[in-house]
């Protein structure tokens, strides 16, 4: 259960950060509002301005040299449209990494579940002494294992 707790971290996180995205992009579509209202002129703000104030992409947000198309949209799409379009992305991200984490915590516990059982009743069709005999023999096996892999390590 306590697997899961690193689950909702992660869709946290993520859902902060969009949140935090969203409540942006929302505020700085008000304000091109309020200054519309007021002027009666929209003033649009590029993306590409956001992403030169916080000094992302060097000299490529003024000058490009490649990734021309990316930079048109960029430079085309509104700085409110850009913080919700992350915002979204953001939230997928999160809902998507949130869902394949409990997924593999799920069939890990299932699987886990099913070795405990088969082994159940294993012990319960052997006799106790033969169970205690098969479990030493495995940790035998195991502690071999591990001091040979150590030693041919020290060799390599």
């Amino acid at each position: 259960m306590q697997n899961y707790y690193f689950a909702g971290a992660v869709m946290l996180v993520a859902f902060l950060l969009s949140i935090g995205f969203a409540l942006l992009g929302a505020a700085t579509f008000i304000y091109q509002a309020w200054q519309f209202l007021k002027t009666g002129i929209w003033e649009p703000i590029p993306f590409i301005d956001l992403l030169s104030w916080l000094h992302v992409g060097g000299q490529w947000i003024s000058h490009p040299e490649s990734w021309f198309g990316l930079h048109l949209i960029f430079s085309s799409l509104n700085i409110a449209s850009g913080l919700l379009s992350i915002s979204g992305t953001l939230l997928f991200i999160g809902i998507t990494l949130y869902l394949a984490i409990r997924l593999c915590l799920t069939i890990d516990e299932q699987d886990c579940k099913r070795i405990e059982n088969e082994r159940k009743r294993l012990r319960q069709s052997m006799g106790e002494e033969e169970w205690a005999r098969r479990e030493k023999e495995k940790v035998e096996l195991f502690l071999q294992d591990k001091f040979s892999r150590k030693v041919s390590d020290n060799v390599w």
